[in-house]
């Protein structure tokens, strides 16, 4: 009971309908919470970054790029982007940067490509998720776990153990 009363009073956002970051309601162990809560404290600004919903456009782009992602197999590119939402590419670079300035995709800084969207990554990390035929990487073993319940699809993990391999 004790972890279940301190959930609804933590700082979460609704960064788009259903949607919240972090989502505390997930995290009901006491070793999980204080790992997160280590992981927010440890990059100062993080819940700052979180603490704002997107704009439509913003959320747009976010969903369309993490469907293309997990369809493609790889990071789409901008011109991808604006072809599959209709919204004009300079616009689409906007919200690039403000998606990345809220920690829910990474670019490129020289290129501007896309690098990674969570779960996602371009880096090859050691955690690999088997999806629509593709191999994708993923940022962590815990993100390549939620791409099945994030895609809707089944999925192959290969996730090892840093310490045995």
């Amino acid at each position: 009971m004790g972890s279940e009363a301190s959930i609804a009073v933590d700082p979460a956002v609704e960064i788009r309908p259903g949607v919240f970051r972090p989502d505390w309601s997930a995290v009901t162990k006491p070793a999980a919470r204080q790992a997160l809560n280590g992981r927010m404290t440890a990059r100062a600004g993080l819940l700052d970054r979180w603490s704002h919903r997107l704009e439509a456009v913003e959320d747009l782009v976010w969903r369309t790029i993490l469907r293309l992602y997990a369809h493609r197999g790889h990071a789409p590119q901008l011109g991808d982007i604006a072809a599959e939402t209709g919204i004009a590419a300079d616009r689409v670079a906007i919200a690039f940067g403000q998606l990345q300035s809220r920690d829910l995709i990474g670019l490129d800084p020289n290129s501007g490509h896309i690098r990674l969207a969570y779960p996602f990554t371009e880096a090859t990390t050691g955690h690999r998720v088997d999806l629509n035929g593709h191999a994708l990487h993923a940022l962590c073993a815990i993100d390549a776990l939620g791409v099945a319940g994030m895609t809707g699809a089944d999925v192959t993990i290969a996730s090892p153990c840093r310490h045995c391999g």
